[in-house]
């Protein structure tokens, strides 16, 4: 089973005014044709988009199928529409059905200086 925990604080993340983020989870199970989750690829897509994330794997079940699947949480400032947009682009570039999304817990970073 892969695993991988992937954060990356932009280097100006400390000096960054300090607003409210939120959570936000993006469930998703392995790619349709080849049955395998390809970390790699969310990777990719996730650090084009956002500061950091954590990547969990995970099983889940579709449709009554149990399949290798993957958690994504991140915390964010972004709208809605943005968030559900990457969730379609996820579908189309690991070749799912549907993606799933929470979205609205509160998040904050904390640091040593918080």
């Amino acid at each position: 089973m892969v695993f991988a925990i992937y954060y990356i604080m932009d280097a100006t993340e400390t000096s960054r005014k300090k607003s409210k983020m939120r959570q936000a989870s993006f469930y998703i199970g392995a790619d349709n044709e080849t049955g395998e989750v390809n970390t790699e690829k969310i990777i990719e897509m996730v650090s084009q988009r956002f500061d950091g994330a954590t990547i969990i794997p995970a099983t889940g079940s579709w449709r009554g199928k149990t399949e290798a699947s993957v958690v994504i949480i991140i915390g964010h400032e972004q709208s809605g529409d943005y968030l559900k947009r990457f969730a379609q682009a996820l579908c189309t570039d690991l070749k799912q059905d549907a993606i799933g999304l929470s979205n609205g817990i509160d998040f904050e970073l904390v640091t040593l200086d918080s």
